[in-house]
C-alpha cells in the first residue's frame, strides 16, 4: 500500500535501451534492436507497480536498465530524487544498497560454488567492509529466518535446494543491504503454483514490515492483480496503458490490453481451437486483429502468449 502517494521514489522518463546488431567479417553495425524505446513511469514510495506484457516485450531489459545494470541508450532515471541515468558505473556503488533485484531464474541467480550463508554474507561485507564477519553471519541467519527458510539451509549449495527455497534465498540476499526499492523480474515463473502463493504472501509481508517499494515484471496477471497497486502494460518496448489494477484489468481501454487479458486461460470455459487465438500485428498505435485461419502461419505476427 502507498505510504506517500505524492512522492515518487523512482521516476523514469523516456528510457531507451537499444542493442546494436553487427554483421560481416569486420563486425560492422548494421542495425539495432530497440528493446526499450521511450519508457516513462513513476513508482511512488511504498507502492507496488506491476509491469505486464507478453514474453519478449522488453520487461526484463527495462528492469535491468532502471537499476543501471546496463549503460542505457537514453533517458532519465531518478531514484529518491537522485539522477542515475548518466552516472558512471564506478560511482553507482554507494547507491546499490538502496536498489536491489530479484531475478527470474532462482538457480542461475545464485553462485553454484557458494553456500547459502556465504551468498548472504557476501553483499553485506562488500557494502559494509568495516562490519565484523560474525556480525554479518548473525544478520544473515536472521534474514534467512525472516523469509521463512530453515536455518539448516545455511550450509547448503544451490543445487541442494528446491526452486521455492532458492527464490527465498534470492529474496533474502536482496534484503541483506536493507534496500528501499526492489525490482522483481518474473519472481514466480520458475515455481510451482503452490509455491507461487507462498512467495507472493512473503513479498507482501516483507513490504509491510520493511516499507519496501516494488517494481514487479510479470506476464502472470493473477499475480499482478494480487500484489500491485497500479499496473502498466508494455508492448514492443513502450507502455501503452497504465492505471489502477481494477481499472486496467476490469475495463481496459487499449486493444493490446484487452487481447492480453482475453488470452488468460479460464477453467470455466471450453477450450477453443488453436485457430481462434488472437494475433496482433502493427505498431503500438495501429493494431489489427488477424484471423489466423485465413493467414499463412509463417507470416511475421506477434502472438499474445500467457
Amino acid at each position: 500500500m502507498l505510504d506517500n502517494p505524492g512522492k515518487p521514489l523512482v521516476s523514469v522518463r523516456d528510457l531507451k535501451m537499444h542493442f546494436p546488431i553487427y554483421s560481416g567479417l569486420l563486425r560492422r553495425r548494421v542495425g539495432e534492436v530497440k528493446a526499450v524505446d521511450g519508457l516513462t513511469f513513476d513508482v511512488m514510495e511504498g507502492e507496488t507497480l506491476g509491469l505486464v506484457g507478453e514474453s519478449g516485450c522488453g520487461k526484463s531489459t527495462a528492469g535491468r536498465a532502471v537499476l543501471r545494470l546496463y549503460d542505457i541508450t537514453g533517458g532519465q532515471i531518478a531514484i529518491d530524487g537522485r539522477e542515475i541515468g548518466d552516472t558512471p558505473q564506478s560511482q553507482l556503488r554507494e547507491m546499490r544498497p538502496t536498489m536491489q533485484m530479484v531475478f527470474q531464474d532462482p538457480y542461475t541467480a545464485l553462485n553454484p560454488r557458494l553456500t547459502v550463508l556465504h551468498a548472504l554474507v557476501e553483499p553485506l561485507l562488500y557494502h559494509q567492509p568495516q562490519l565484523k564477519r560474525q556480525n554479518a553471519i548473525d544478520q544473515a541467519m536472521a534474514q534467512l529466518l525472516a523469509v521463512g527458510s530453515d536455518a539448516a539451509l545455511a550450509q547448503r549449495c544451490p543445487h541442494q535446494l528446491s526452486g521455492g527455497q532458492r527464490q527465498r534465498i534470492n529474496i533474502a540476499r536482496a534484503l541483506m543491504v536493507q534496500p528501499e526499492f526492489i525490482v522483481a523480474d518474473e519472481p514466480l515463473s520458475a515455481l510451482d503454483v503452490s509455491i507461487q502463493a507462498q512467495i507472493l504472501n512473503l513479498l507482501a509481508e516483507l513490504q509491510h514490515q520493511q516499507q519496501l517499494t516494488y517494481l514487479i515484471f510479470s506476464h502472470n496477471l493473477a499475480a499482478v492483480e494480487h500484489m500491485a497497486d497500479r499496473v502498466a502494460v508494455m508492448y514492443r518496448g513502450v507502455i501503452v496503458e497504465t492505471g489502477d489494477v481494477a481499472q486496467i484489468l476490469g475495463a481496459p481501454k487499449h486493444e493490446y490490453t484487452r487481447s492480453l487479458i482475453a488470452a488468460v486461460p479460464r477453467a470455466d470455459t471450453k477450450l477453443e481451437r488453436f485457430t481462434s487465438v488472437d494475433y496482433i500485428e502493427g505498431t503500438t498505435n495501429n493494431f489489427k486483429r488477424i484471423d489466423i485461419q485465413n493467414h499463412w502461419l509463417g507470416e511475421t505476427l506477434s502472438p499474445i502468449l500467457i
